[in-house]
């Protein structure tokens, strides 16, 4: 079975420790395994010190902004994208394109459309660990990534539970002989 585990790197959207993700990322990255990491614009203009750290992990771009692009205009969502991308190629020297997600996976027809004509892609999820919740564990992911071949994990950066679910879970799959793999375009929109 191959596993896709990906990380929104942004803003917190509730409470949680400042700079979680400093906290686990090393340890992470120590394991020689592919992630997959969407950074939304203003977190990489205010923390360069991310490039270092994610040097040689497949990036993607999660907009300037955390919002949802749906309440945007036409405008509006092409400026966010390209605020993004501008961002992560100077903080990063690579251009992340195809990959974006939309914060809160909120997209319709129109900014899948917009989005397409910028060449991006969108990178869904086939499960969220709802990491922002604190409530899902180990034995429960497991259990809903055996039930396919191929899977997608979203995770974000900030919520306190990551942090506990993440590292476990990365030797748990280890141990189960799952393939980890990046963000692949079969799986994109």
């Amino acid at each position: 079975m191959k596993i896709c585990i990906t990380i929104d790197i942004e803003y917190p959207d509730h409470p949680c420790c400042i700079n979680n993700f400093t906290k686990w990322i090393e340890v992470l990255l120590k394991e020689s395994i592919s992630l997959t990491f969407f950074i939304e614009g203003r977190y990489a203009k205010a923390n360069p010190w991310i490039a270092d750290i994610l040097k040689g992990q497949t990036i993607g771009n999660h907009g300037m902004f955390h919002v949802k692009h749906s309440y945007l205009t036409i405008q509006g969502i092409k400026e966010s994208v390209s605020q993004g991308e501008k961002e992560l190629i100077k903080l990063f020297g690579r251009n992340p394109k195809p990959l974006f997600r939309f914060p809160f996976g909120d997209f319709t027809t129109e900014t899948l459309e917009i989005l397409h004509q910028m060449g991006y892609k969108h990178c869904g999820w086939s499960y969220s660990v709802r990491d922002w919740k604190g409530k899902n564990t180990v034995d429960n992911i497991i259990r809903e990534c055996q039930k396919l071949e191929y899977n997608t994990l979203l995770f974000h950066s900030w919520p306190d539970a990551t942090e506990k679910l993440l590292i476990p879970l990365i030797y748990e799959f280890k141990r189960l002989k799952f393939e980890f793999v990046p963000m692949i375009s079969s799986h994109m929109m």
